[in-house]
């Protein structure tokens, strides 16, 4: 990710690397997260940054509305988000930043393994 991908390492915390491209809009881009167990190795999700808790809010309603619910929820003091499971088992999150702090992408930052598809 370095060297091909030209990312840039911004942080190291407990078993998480976190890594930024140049444009640096954000505090990081990429985080890849040391696993202990060889199975759960690869591909998590893919992140997606909303305008505000308003936007979040209002993607959730949207959701109920259709008759649908994230696999997971995520509030702290980090951040606020969802996660939706596509029909090919990929996560994507929708998150509203709330801090720049780096150091959880390891454990509250990742939801639990058996999510629900919806």
């Amino acid at each position: 990710y370095r060297t091909v991908g030209g990312l840039e390492e911004v942080h190291r915390d407990d078993g998480v690397v976190y890594l930024r491209g140049s444009l640096g809009a954000s505090p990081f881009d990429l985080a890849i997260c040391e696993v202990e167990d060889e199975e759960r190795a690869g591909y998590h999700h893919a992140s997606f940054e909303l305008e505000s808790e308003e936007a979040l809010e209002s993607s959730l309603r949207e959701l109920e509305s259709r008759g649908r619910a994230p696999a997971h929820v995520v509030e702290n003091e980090r951040k606020r988000s969802f996660f939706l499971k596509d029909p090919d088992g990929l996560l994507t999150e929708y998150y509203v930043r709330r801090s720049n702090e780096l150091g959880a992408a390891k454990g509250s930052h990742t939801p639990p393994d058996a999510l629900t598809l919806v």
